[in-house]
């Protein structure tokens, strides 16, 4: 038994990934996948201890899905090391490229949980209560609009300001504690998105009409995403770990 051909090929891909993020290696994280039969382990120099694994070059293979993996997200093994998890079944039959980059997302939530930061800490619970009047989608779609010229035009400039008064806009609106929450979304989904979407060579997908109905969770992946691109071009020596502010106009 071997593992699937797209996951074996996508997994060629993420150890030769570019660096991404200062400390940040992929190629070095433990991946857990489901392929809908069996739970293969990567990249972790061992199972942890415990009936179940069996060695199966260059892994490891559990029968079923390991009981630990509910989700594509980050997950704590059994010996305390952590792992990106990943159910192949739920992505559909994504190309060698699409299952790489994420693989790269959630291997970068290991990395957040090993590098603790208050920038990536949300309570997501908040997002239950988080309004959605008509001003405020109308401005998330505006501020979607002015991100995605601001990305691909060469001024860009005009469009990325355009998109801080949106922002501003909109802020002017919510709270602090669901001010709060949209960006520590940005920062911890939207900055995996960032890292995922470098690895593709690509910027995200941002779809002003479809802004409203994403709801702000998972809106802020495309925007904490696009802000983080935006900030390479304005600090090309700084990490993005802010970001950008509507009230000063800046990274």
């Amino acid at each position: 038994m071997q593992p699937p051909a797209t996951l074996s090929a996508a997994l060629a891909r993420v150890a030769q990934a570019p660096a991404l993020w200062p400390g940040f290696t992929p190629q070095r994280t433990p991946l857990l996948t489901f392929d809908g039969a069996h739970t293969w382990l990567h990249q972790s120099g061992g199972p942890p201890p415990g009936a179940g694994w069996t060695a199966q070059a260059p892994g490891w293979r559990w029968p079923g899905r390991h009981p630990d993996l509910n989700a594509n997200t980050a997950l704590p093994l059994e010996d305390g090391r952590w792992a990106a998890g990943v159910l192949l079944p739920s992505l559909g039959e994504p190309d060698t490229r699409t299952l790489a980059a994420i693989l790269v997302h959630e291997a970068f939530h290991v990395y957040q949980h090993a590098t603790p930061s208050a920038a990536w800490e949300v309570n997501e619970l908040d997002a239950l209560t988080y309004p959605a009047h008509a001003d405020i989608l109308h401005a998330r779609a505006e501020e979607t609009r002015c991100l995605r010229l601001a990305l691909h035009e060469p001024d860009w400039t005009a469009p990325a300001r355009q998109a801080l008064f949106w922002r501003g806009q909109r802020h002017a609106l919510l709270t602090d504690m669901h001010r709060t929450f949209e960006a520590r979304m940005e920062t911890r989904e939207g900055l995996a998105t960032y890292v995922e979407t470098r690895f593709l060579r690509q910027f995200p997908a941002l779809e002003p009409a479809a802004a409203p109905d994403l709801g702000p969770r998972r809106w802020a992946y495309g925007s904490g995403a696009a802000l983080a691109h935006l900030l390479d071009r304005h600090a090309p020596d700084r990490q993005p770990l802010l970001v950008c502010s509507p009230e000063s106009g800046q990274c």
